[in-house]
Formats: structure tokens, sequence, C-alpha cells
């Protein structure tokens, strides 16, 4: 087994990461006039707060002429909300009052909306360094940031979203492939991504990313492959175990390796039922079937 797969004192895959997704985010945001605000993410304690914040969002970042007309406590909610016209049109943002952390699933949809509505050709995003309590929000036109992460700028966009037949493939189904060899994580990880585009160029349903978009590593060297797709870490549960076998996720994402161990090293494939313990061996071309029914196909597309 190669010598990534000992745990080490230090995280230094993850600082390696963290830093080379921090020099795409730099020198791709300024090649592609990418505007960002950086915050912390622990900032509201009033409505006032969140009012100072999606302001600077709205008006400094995405340079919309945007008022306040209201903020206030929802006190049936216990949510902040605040209250902006653009244009003549309303949008209200809220975020729960009940601790200091901005919620962003209820602020980012509000800010699309707004681009969305009143510069169709731009959204705001979030994007993912510096990897603490900081947040970025950045701006940019839709064909710029495209390129941009087609490039490995690190925001995730529906493009990376996986479509996945939950119906045809059950929650804590893992799989066990066994390989004689190891790879090395980057051989695996150009393999994983020339699988991907293999199954993506035959009509199945998955993403139609870039070899930039994937990074494979053992993030905090503990044994296991972290599959890193626009730099987002997807997963730590495709775990490297003794005797040469690979435990994969559920999700396409994992499966997606299996299907690479079994496609190109030679990988002997198992299913692992985590909740009945029970392992079911595949041979590997009923593997890859079954893999590709749970991918799905792509919908037709009509000109």
């Amino acid at each position: 087994m190669n010598s990534y797969f000992v745990s080490q004192p230090n995280h230094s895959n993850s600082q390696d990461f963290e830093q080379r997704m921090l020099d795409n985010a730099e020198h791709l945001g300024a090649q592609f006039r990418i505007r960002q605000i950086s915050f912390d993410s622990e900032c509201i304690y009033a409505k006032e707060d969140l009012t100072a914040l999606v302001l600077q969002f709205v008006r400094d970042l995405g340079q919309f002429p945007a008022v306040c007309v209201e903020d206030g406590l929802d006190t049936r909610t216990q949510e902040y909300f605040t209250r902006l016209y653009i244009r003549g049109q309303q949008y209200e943002f809220r975020t729960s009052a009940e601790g200091d952390y901005v919620n962003l699933d209820k602020v980012m949809p509000m800010l699309q909306t707004i681009a969305r509505e009143q510069q169709p050709t731009h959204t705001f995003e979030i994007i993912h360094p510096p990897y603490d309590q900081t947040g970025i929000v950045i701006f940019a036109a839709l064909t710029d940031l495209q390129e941009a992460v087609d490039r490995g700028y690190p925001c995730s966009l529906p493009s990376s979203h996986w479509v996945w037949q939950k119906h045809e493939w059950p929650w804590g189904v893992y799989s066990d492939v066994t390989v004689d060899h190891m790879p090395e994580l980057s051989e695996l990880q150009t393999r994983y991504y020339q699988t991907l585009h293999q199954l993506y160029t035959a009509g199945y349903n998955v993403p139609q990313l870039t070899a930039e978009r994937i990074y494979l590593t053992d993030m905090f060297e503990q044994g296991k492959i972290d599959i890193c797709i626009d730099g987002s870490n997807h997963t730590s549960f495709n775990d490297v175990l003794t005797g040469g076998k690979v435990r994969c996720f559920w999700e396409g994402w994992g499966v997606v390796l299996a299907y690479t161990l079994v496609q190109h090293y030679g990988g002997q494939p198992a299913l692992y039922n985590k909740t009945s313990r029970q392992v079911t061996r595949l041979t590997p071309s009923a593997y890859l079937r079954q893999a590709e029914v749970a991918f799905g196909r792509r919908p037709a597309t009509t000109h």
C-alpha cells in the first residue's frame, strides 16, 4: 500500500489542497473579472446586522441601486428580516435570530433572484476558500464564471450537481472494490475524470466536468480517498481498507470511483449494506451495469 495512506501528525494534504484552491481563486478571479466580498459568517446580533450585510452584497458587490425600506424581528418565526427595493421591485431577506450565524441558504437564493430579475447575465455565488468561518460571496458574469470554474476556480455550479437514482441504489449500500494494486492518487484522479467523461459522452446523467474541476487526495491523511469537486470536499467515506479494498460511498461521485477501480484496475466488486451488514458479490460486468442504471440517462434534447 502506498505511503500516503499512513497517518501523519500534520495535515499537509489538506493544507496543500487549500493553498491550491486559494491560488486558483486569486488568479482566476482576477482574470475573469469576478468581484468578491469576504465577511465573518458569525455576524448577526441584531436586525441592523442583516441589513448592513445584504446591502453590502447588493449595493457594493452587485452595484444595484437598493434601498432598505424596512427591517425588523419576526417574533413568530424568530427571524430577522430586511426588505429592499430595487427599481420598484421588493426583495426580502431573512436569517435566524436564534444564533449569530448568517443563514446563507436563505440569503443566497434571494441574491440570485435579484441577479436573475435585474441583471440576468450575472449571478451571485459562494466560493469555498478560505475554509474557516469566513464567507466569500462573489458576483460575476455567468459566462466568465463558468469558464473560470472549468479552469479550477473553486465555486460549485449547477453543472457539478449529481442527479442520482436513489430508487435504483438504496441508501447505505457501499461499493467494496478489491484491487491488486492501489494506484497513486494523481493517476487515479486522471482515470476518474476519464471515466466520468466516458459516462457523460455515452449519455449517462453525470456531471460534465473538466479535469481541472476534480481533485483526489487523502485530505487528512487518514487512509481515505477524498473526492473534491469545484473546491468542495464531497466525501471522506471512500475508505482504503486492509487487503487492497476500497469502500466507496453510495452517492454518484462514490460509485464513479468504484466504477473506475473496476473498469481500469481490474477491481473485484461487492455491495455492502451498512444496515443489514449483508455482502453481495457481483461480477465486474454486473456491477458496471447496475451502476449505469443508477446513473440514469440524460433526457433527450430537442432542437
